[in-house]
């Protein structure tokens, strides 16, 4: 926003998010963000506390949590460990495959609609002068 008649309620609008982000249980959009396969730590690449073990760990609190529990599964790290360095013959090997299918099947279904956008575009300018017309008709 460059108006400045806009900069109050911008601010108030970002000052409210934060707060509400402060009283949030952040980790569990963390994970949330970290267990999408498409992400995975990407977005937190540079900060020092998303390496494996903070991750795992990070992942355990939001299980404890969630679970009611003090007790990890073992099998759970182990399955993170897999899923975080997807390991060629870990179980989630085939992870990275099913994700380029995903991806350029969401890039074909974008280039199709992208392909067509002039004609439907075209085609609204065309009802609406059609209905402009018939308006001023009657």
């Amino acid at each position: 926003m460059r108006d400045p008649d806009d900069q109050p309620g911008c601010t108030a609008i970002i000052d409210s998010i934060e707060r509400r982000w402060a009283k949030s249980d952040q980790e569990i959009f963390l994970a949330a963000i970290i267990l999408n396969p498409f992400y995975q730590r990407q977005p937190f690449m540079a900060h020092e506390l998303f390496n494996n073990a903070g991750i795992i760990a990070l992942i355990g609190r939001v299980f404890k949590r969630v679970e009611k529990t003090d007790n990890i599964p073992t099998e759970l790290y182990r399955q993170l460990q897999d899923y975080l360095t997807l390991d060629p013959n870990g179980r989630f090997q085939h992870l990275l495959v099913q994700l380029n299918i995903e991806t350029n099947a969401a890039e074909e279904e974008v280039a199709i609609y992208y392909s067509c956008l002039p004609e439907l575009l075209l085609t609204r300018r065309i009802v609406a002068e059609t209905g402009a017309k018939s308006h001023r008709s009657h």
